[in-house]
Parts: C-alpha cells; sequence; structure tokens
C-alpha cells in the first residue's frame, strides 16, 4: 500500500475510533426530573398524615412526601385508591413517610366538584380520610347520578358526621375556594390529569397508575 494511503488509513481508522469513544463516553442529555417545591405541593390547610397521624398545618417536612392530586369521580383515580390505600397502611407506623391529597376535579365529571366539597365538609368535622374512603370505595353508587347529595348525606350519618352541618356547608359553597386553590397549584407543576403522583417533589408514574411495588420501592430507596 502507497505509503500516503496508509497514512490516509490510519487517519480514518483514528478518526472512526474517535467518533466510537464520543458514542461511548458521551453523558445523556436527559433533563434529571423536575423537583417542585414543597410549600406548593402541600399547603397549610392540607390533608396530611404522616405515621398514621394528621399533620397538624397540613405542610410536610419529612424525610419522604407522597402527594396525590385526585379526582374522586374519576375511574382511573378509583383504581388507584386501594394501591394507594395499602401504601398508606405499609407506611402506618412510619413518621418519616407523609401522605397528602390535593383536589383536582376535573371539568368533564359532572360530580367532581361536590364530591371534592363533599370531603372537605367532613374534613370540617375531623372525617376527611373517612369521606375520601367512603367516595372512592362506593364510586358507582353516585358517579354518574343527577342528585349525588343524597348518597352524600348517607355516608356523612355513616361515618358520624352533623349531617345538618356537613349539608349546609355544601349547600354555601363554603369550600370551593380552598377546592379551586388545590387546582390552582395543580395547574402551577403542570398537573394535567388525575390520578397525577408526586414523590418529594419529582412526579411520580406519569401516564399510569404506580403499582403498590412501584410505590414501595421508591419510597423504600428514599428512607436509606
Amino acid at each position: 500500500m502507497p505509503k500516503e494511503a496508509k497514512i490516509l488509513a490510519t487517519v480514518g481508522l483514528l478518526v472512526l475510533l474517535g467518533a466510537v469513544a464520543l458514542i461511548i463516553v458521551k453523558p445523556s442529555t436527559t433533563p434529571a426530573p423536575k423537583v417542585i417545591d414543597s410549600t406548593v405541593l402541600t399547603r397549610a390547610n392540607s390533608h396530611t398524615v404522616a405515621g398514621n397521624t394528621p399533620v397538624v398545618g397540613g405542610i410536610s417536612t419529612t424525610k419522604v412526601s407522597v402527594v396525590e392530586f385526585g379526582d374522586y369521580q374519576c375511574p382511573a383515580c378509583g383504581y388507584a385508591h386501594p394501591i394507594f390505600k395499602k401504601v398508606i397502611a405499609e407506611y402506618a407506623s412510619n413518621p418519616n413517610v407523609s401522605f397528602t391529597f390535593r383536589n383536582y376535579p376535573l371539568p368533564m365529571h359532572s360530580n367532581a366538584m361536590i364530591s371534592a366539597e363533599a370531603a372537605e365538609a367532613a374534613a370540617s368535622q375531623g372525617k376527611f380520610w373517612e369521606m375520601h374512603d367512603m367516595l372512592y370505595e362506593k364510586q358507582s353508587e353516585w358517579s354518574e347520578v343527577a342528585n349525588a347529595m343524597q348518597y352524600f348525606s348517607v355516608y356523612a350519618k355513616n361515618i358520624g358526621l352533623d349531617v345538618t352541618k356537613f349539608e349546609k356547608e355544601i349547600k354555601d359553597n363554603t369550600h370551593i375556594k380552598a377546592i379551586n386553590a388545590d387546582v390552582a397549584d395543580g395547574d402551577s407543576v403542570d398537573v394535567h390529569g388525575t390520578p397525577t403522583f408526586f414523590i418529594n417533589g419529582a412526579a411520580f408514574g406519569t401516564g399510569n397508575v404506580p403499582t403498590f411495588e412501584e410505590f414501595k420501592a421508591k419510597i423504600d430507596s428514599l428512607l436509606i
């Protein structure tokens, strides 16, 4: 092979090897998950539990903070409910893990807003989580009916609420402002559907409902 050809071949080989090296060592350009400030995800009036105990003031300061934006009429949220409830139970004795529910009633669901009001009215009597669970577990009863209040009043009685006070707060739209504030926070962190979960400020399970095992693996990794 002529000398010039050998030189060109050598140069070509070096360029090729350099390109391969660049491909191998080039760092990933995938952006890191966006982390949201916890003061946006949990507010002073948020419904938060840590170690199975309500967090006074609502704002989570635990090592692991799990937040759900949900809609009580949403079928996917209904599907996610027993999974999320099992996750909460798994860490009921661990004060380092907190769970928060935020309202995000979707406009296409005719009973989403009034069901959120029902949960908030129950919260004003110290029974938020009881009504929260009841609404999801009985979702098929009330989600498509014209007068969902007839069911909510029964649920309120069953969990020991002052039904007259409960009904009056819903009639007077007492909790609409708080619900709309939840929605505004959801919009500000790019919530577009329900359920949407965040763990330590980063979106988790976007596009699908995480399994119990996926929740547990993520939470346990953050507790180490």
